[in-house]
Parts: structure tokens; sequence; C-alpha cells
């Protein structure tokens, strides 16, 4: 007679294949998940830091207290109208291998003066938008934009 008792028993192997099966499918949704969300936070870095960029440009040469005022090769005064120019910024110092993570910064004012009941309005309309392209090939944009008003 068989001493070995029926009640014990162990685990088949195709019971520890299936959640070998199991293990690697959580795991690789979880890896999937993080990268994804490191993905995002990094995207998001790089359009804060170009908001920062426009905003550092608006207030130091488009502030009531400095301006006009001259940014690179580029100067306002009362006499022009319009211009529109393009700078290369630096987005992101860390980067992708080492390199710095560029964009191109456009510049556009638009003055436009009106007579309202025989006082002379200006206003200037500035947008500054940046756009890049991210590591994995998709491009980004951020554009603001500010209108200034003087009363002669």
């Amino acid at each position: 007679m068989n001493t070995v008792s029926k009640k014990i028993r162990g685990f088949t192997i195709v019971e520890l294949l299936i959640a070998a099966v199991i293990m690697i499918v959580a795991t690789f949704a979880v890896i999937t998940v993080l990268r994804k969300s490191t993905e995002i936070e990094v995207e998001d870095h790089h359009e804060r830091q170009a908001r920062m960029i426009i905003m550092g440009l608006f207030e130091d040469v488009f502030d009531y207290r400095a301006y006009p005022n001259s940014y690179g090769v580029f100067s306002i005064d009362s006499g022009q109208t319009s211009f529109d120019t393009t700078y290369e910024v630096v987005i992101d110092k860390r980067g992708f291998r080492s390199n710095p993570l560029m964009g191109n910064m456009n510049v556009n004012v638009r003055r436009d003066s009106s007579d309202i009941n025989g006082v002379m309005v200006h206003m200037d309309r500035i947008t500054a938008s940046i756009d890049w392209k991210e590591a994995d090939g998709t491009r980004d944009t951020v554009t603001l934009r500010k209108v200034l008003a003087d009363v002669e």
C-alpha cells in the first residue's frame, strides 16, 4: 500500500509557468508606465523652460520701465512699426546624450497707432514663440503674447 497521502500536493510545472508569465506581464506594465511618466515629466520640464525664456524676454525687453529697449540684433524705437526675428535658444542644458536641447525663438512685434479723441494711442502687440524637437522626434511649441499701450 502507498503510504503517501493524496492531500500533500506541490505546484506543477504548468502552474509555475503561468505564474511566471503573469509576473513578467505585470513587470512590463509597471516599467511601461514608469517610462511614459518620465517622458511626460521631461516634456513638461521643457515646456516650462520655454515659458520662462519667453517671460524673461518680456520682463527684460518689453517692460514699461525700460521700453523701448534692445535685445540681441534688434532694437525697438518709435520709428519702427514692426519687426520679426528668430534666435536660437537653449531649452535644456542637460540635453540628450550630453547635447543641449536647442530651440528657435521667433519674436514678432507690430505697432499700431490710432488717434482717439485727440489722444494718440500706441499699441505694441508682441508675440514670442519657441519651437523645438524632443528626443522622440515630436515637435513642441510654446507661444505667449503681450500687449503694451502708450498714450501721448
